[in-house]
């Protein structure tokens, strides 16, 4: 399997999002069967770079070959996951931010103990 690898340089939002084809067009694509985009660089995305995505989906799909996302940013991931492209396109789910983190609750024994022990909203009797 020959599995190419391209980081998106830009945000996929408005003239941006048309471009991707061109930037997707300087790459052997004919000769790959699996594409990994890495979209480390695009912190944001409106229904034209979703459309870009569906298109670039759609021509893979229709030639038998795999397209993944990577290095997915959160507020891009939720966009995707909002319109259901998860369904269809392999996306790397973003890790949680430092805030996201701490709301959540931590894991039950070991570190969890401990965190427990340190969270500032237990109350000592």
């Amino acid at each position: 399997m020959s599995r190419l690898n391209h980081t998106v340089e830009n945000h996929l939002v408005g003239h941006d999002a048309l471009a991707l084809a061109r930037e997707l067009s300087a790459l052997p694509l004919e000769q790959a069967t699996a594409l990994t985009l890495s979209l480390r660089n695009v912190a944001v995305i409106d229904a034209s770079g979703v459309a870009a995505l569906v298109r670039l989906y759609s021509q893979f799909e229709a030639a038998g070959k795999v397209l993944d996302l990577v290095d997915v940013s959160a507020p891009v991931f939720h966009e995707l996951e909002r319109v259901g492209i998860d369904a269809c396109i392999s996306l790397d789910a973003p890790a949680p931010t430092r805030a996201e983190s701490r709301s959540k609750p931590p894991p039950p024994g070991g570190a969890g103990r401990f965190m427990r022990w340190l969270n500032p909203t237990t109350t000592i009797h």
